[in-house]
């Protein structure tokens, strides 16, 4: 479900609900340069303790879900913002967070997958 909610609710919901995981996506990607996409992703499950191989194979769904498989080998310097910006929700989404929230998240989205992996699609509200 997306959903476009102000700075106040954002902070009411944490005091009701901080036993909830949550992940913020910013309009810079802050992805490492020296990582290719499918390890940018797999970063926050290998912090998390997770085996490389589930690891591995977690990212690469997510990589697929948001329209990116091919270019999973590539660094960032290699992809357009709208490519890099969805590799960041990729890892954004790989511990599988309850809360998603992102800064202009949707500004450098260049394709349908990556709307489609926020769980937008076609009935999705906006985003602001």
């Amino acid at each position: 479900m997306i959903l476009s909610i102000d700075s106040n609710e954002i902070i009411d919901l944490f005091h009701l609900r901080p036993d909830l995981p949550q992940i913020f996506v910013f309009q810079y990607n802050h992805l490492i340069p020296e990582f290719s996409a499918l390890e940018n992703v797999m970063m926050p499950m290998l912090i998390a303790k997770k085996s490389r191989a589930a690891a591995k194979e977690r990212a690469l769904e997510l990589l697929s879900a948001v329209g990116l498989a091919d270019r999973r080998d590539n660094r960032p310097n290699q992809l357009s913002g709208g490519q890099n910006q969805r590799v960041a929700v990729a890892r954004a989404l790989a511990n599988g967070p309850s809360i998603v929230i992102g800064d202009e998240l949707t500004g450098n989205l260049d394709t349908k997958p990556a709307w489609d992996a926020l769980g937008g699609g076609s009935s999705g509200s906006a985003m602001s």
